[in-house]
């Protein structure tokens, strides 16, 4: 070793120093003299060594921390643990496991860096497109470079994603909207704007939430102008086809019209209006023959609903001379409310049809009892028997019926008369009148078994053939003498409905048949 050789550089150099001396004849205090200055003198050396090696494991030491910062450091943004301690082994053999450490992790660091990079460049890109803000956790790579980091990023890209989808939905969906609203409107030229020109030439739209919101407000003008365009043109609409009605325009004049004129444009517009303002000059003019044709509906539906000649006599727009647009309108409001009259009556008129059918049946069936010879016609007391249960089981559920019926609808329109008497006291009156006074009375047991053993007998044999085996008309017959206040009606009810009856007075000019239907008030008055 090194500290043997010194050990024997000093033995000997002692030992020859020593012989010199005793040959020279050098006194004690001069050898020591000299040993002492020898001794200093390599003490010197070794403190100038000891001060250069430890400089140099200070050094070491230092690369040593440098190098283990450096990897600490890598390793915590990179989140990996140390595969084997750096601690073990001389400082030389510290610094060499760092180093070898050093450069993969560094390597491994850029690379990851680099990767982070270019997803958080994507994900700006996506905010850019959408307009939105930069998350501050997403706005620079950072210290942490682990794949929990980049999968945070990942994580965020898809859901920015998913949200610029949804973008790029919502702005084709709107663009459409506007599309068709464009379309629907008929927009000119001059009512296009640049944001419609866009959409309409299909270029690329932007998805930012600016642009979106521009969309949006154009949709919102738009729709907003199609209600606004619809609500005239259905207002106008309606009274043009009013018109049309009154006035009796040709349906091929209508079609023509409706063919060149369709949509929501402003052409359409106009032209509905400047139609309007046709056709109410065309009223105008024949405001008088319109009236005319309005008050005969009334009085032909004042003879049908029953309507008393007081109740006729307070709508003075009736008698009067003045031919207007407001006369007019009050004319039309009563034939409305004298059509919903007629339709809530007409229930009411088909139980009176059937019940005056009855009762004429009734004073035919009351009539023919007198008759002795009666039941030598084959079939007729089963016919009696079958009547007398209509009379006994049907009259009374169809007087109740009515008379409920008659009952509400009072309430509501007053009294209904025909011919000069309430129908309503005519239900009353048959309610008080006992069953004999309706025909209903039965003739003796033998001759009703008579007439019985005569049907059978008839059954079996061919009817011969005599102008009296047939049966009495069931037309009602006027009685003798006065009755009851019991309403008679105007028309045989067997016959035909009261409602086809006015049908055929109605506009004919025959007052005869209307005289059959009003009383001779209301004949006066609707004339």
């Amino acid at each position: 070793m090194a500290t043997d050789t010194l050990h024997e550089i000093a033995r000997e150099s002692s030992t020859e120093m020593s012989n010199l001396w005793q040959e020279i004849g050098t006194t004690a205090e001069e050898q020591n003299s000299t040993l002492e200055t020898i001794t200093k003198e390599i003490r010197s050396i070794y403190q100038n060594h000891m001060a250069t090696i430890l400089e140099n494991k200070k050094h070491i030491e230092a690369e040593i921390q440098t190098a283990r910062e450096n990897v600490d450091n890598l390793r915590a943004r990179l989140q990996v643990e140390p595969s084997v301690s750096e601690k073990d082994g001389t400082l030389r053999e510290q610094l060499s496991k760092l180093n070898s450490q050093h450069e993969p992790l560094l390597q491994q660091t850029q690379m990851q860096s680099d990767k982070i990079q270019s997803a958080l460049d994507n994900l700006h890109s996506i905010w850019r497109e959408l307009g939105s803000p930069v998350d501050e956790d997403f706005k620079e790579i950072g210290f942490d470079l682990s794949d929990v980091r980049f999968a945070q990023i990942e994580n965020k890209i898809c859901g920015e994603n998913d949200a610029k989808a949804e973008r790029q939905q919502q702005v084709a969906t709107c663009a459409s909207d506007i599309k068709l609203l464009v379309e629907e409107l008929c927009l000119e030229e001059n009512e296009k704007t640049s944001l419609d020109h866009l959409i309409l030439e299909a270029k690329d739209l932007k998805i930012n939430s600016t642009f979106l919101a521009g969309l949006h407000d154009r949709k919102q003008h738009l729709a907003t102008l199609k209600q606004q365009r619809e609500t005239k043109v259905k207002e106008i609409a309606l009274q043009i086809t009013e018109l049309w009605e009154k006035l009796g325009v040709a349906a091929e004049e209508r079609q023509q019209f409706l063919g060149k004129h369709s949509g929501l444009g402003l052409s359409t517009v106009t032209a509905c209006e400047k139609e309007l303002e046709r056709l109410q000059e065309m009223k105008k003019s024949m405001m008088q023959d319109l009236t005319m044709t309005c008050r005969a509906k009334i009085a032909a539906l004042w003879a049908e609903t029953y309507t008393l000649q007081a109740e006729q006599l307070e709508f003075l727009p009736y008698y009067s001379n003045c031919f207007s647009d407001e006369n007019l309108a009050l004319h039309e409001e009563c034939l409305q409310n004298l059509e919903v009259k007629k339709t809530e009556l007409a229930p009411i008129l088909v139980l009176i049809e059937k019940r005056e059918k009855i009762k004429a049946e009734m004073k035919e069936f009351k009539e023919s009892e007198k008759d002795p010879n009666r039941f030598k016609i084959p079939g007729r007391l089963l016919k009696e028997e079958k009547f007398r249960k209509v009379i006994k089981n049907t009259f009374p559920k169809v007087n109740s019926k009515l008379k409920t019926g008659i009952i509400e609808w009072e309430k509501k329109y007053g009294k209904l008369v025909t011919n000069g008497e309430i129908y309503l006291d005519s239900i009353m009156a048959d309610d008080q009148e006992p069953p004999s006074a309706r025909g209903t009375s039965r003739g003796s047991a033998s001759t009703r078994t008579a007439a019985t053993d005569k049907d059978k007998e008839n059954s079996t044999q061919p009817p011969k053939k005599s102008s009296t085996s047939k049966m009495p008309a069931t037309k009602a017959t006027k009685p003798a003498g006065k009755t009851s206040k019991v309403a008679k009606p105007s028309v045989p009810f067997k016959s035909s409905s009261l409602k086809s009856k006015l049908g055929d007075a109605k506009g004919s000019g025959r007052a005869t048949k209307v005289r059959k239907i009003l009383s001779p008030k209301a004949i006066n008055l609707a004339h």
